[in-house]
């Protein structure tokens, strides 16, 4: 006897189950204590390859986490961004093939091919484009949905309805940070402190130390520029100097 069909409730609770199964199982794959240990190695500029397979990961399973992970797409967007190599071309089949670069714009390029080759269509919004380039420049949903002329619930229902749409927002975002941030860093590594650093570029200290103690990966990558140019804030200059004395108690 054949088993009855499912139901269309049956069958949306088997994939919320099948969902859930699989981020559990990824959650032991990769857990977040590797996750950070990763961000701490990108941040130093060791290659992605090199870095997971040093914590017993695969990049398959780092970059399959950003599919559906959100905040860890935006961490790890975010560092790939500021340490990439600057000497060719992004978003290119060089990069993503020759130089194995997994970048955002690299990841895209790639998603894209694999789209175009299944021939998918995607019915978008004539403003998507505009509305993505808007927020890489703008760096606020709600500023770049003013610039098209649409509703900034209009582009969170679009982003909804559309996925690639909103991978490519989301992208946009993280390009936006990494150029406000690759000064900085920049600075950082020709032995600036952090504050002096902050009133040459015009960015509130404040507003970088509040990032700093909510955002793990900004706080990774500026430890890692501040170590490579030996400039280190205030707190830092006392931490390391109560580690030295310990030491030197010993």
């Amino acid at each position: 006897m054949t088993k009855p069909a499912r139901t269309g409730a049956e069958k949306r609770l088997h994939a919320e189950q099948e969902r859930r199964r699989r981020q559990q199982q990824a959650d032991r794959d990769f857990p977040h204590e590797a996750q950070t240990l990763l961000l701490v190695a990108l941040a130093r500029g060791v290659p992605l390859g090199e870095a997971a397979a040093d914590l017993g990961v695969t990049t398959q399973q780092v970059l399959s986490r950003a599919r559906w992970d959100r905040l860890w797409r935006r961490d790890l967007d975010l560092v790939l961004l500021v340490t990439r190599d600057e000497s060719h071309s992004h978003g290119t089949e060089y990069s993503y093939k020759d130089r194995r670069c997994r970048c955002p714009d690299c990841r895209a390029w790639n998603a894209e091919r694999a789209r175009q080759e299944r021939t998918q269509t995607l019915s978008e919004a004539p403003w998507h484009s505009a509305c993505v380039d808007a927020v890489a420049r703008l760096g606020r949903i709600s500023l770049a949905a003013a610039a098209v002329g649409v509703e900034r619930s209009t582009v969170h229902r679009h982003m909804q309805q559309h996925p690639a749409f909103a991978a490519n927002v989301d992208r946009a975002l993280v390009r936006h940070e990494a150029d406000q941030l690759r000064p900085l860093l920049e600075a950082l590594r020709e032995g600036s402190t952090l504050g002096a650093a902050c009133q040459t570029l015009g960015i509130a200290k404040s507003t970088i130390m509040y990032q700093r103690r909510t955002r793990p990966e900004l706080d990774m990558l500026l430890s890692a520029a501040s170590e490579a140019g030996g400039g280190y804030t205030r707190s830092e200059v006392r931490m390391r100097l109560a580690l030295h004395c310990s030491v030197a108690d010993q």
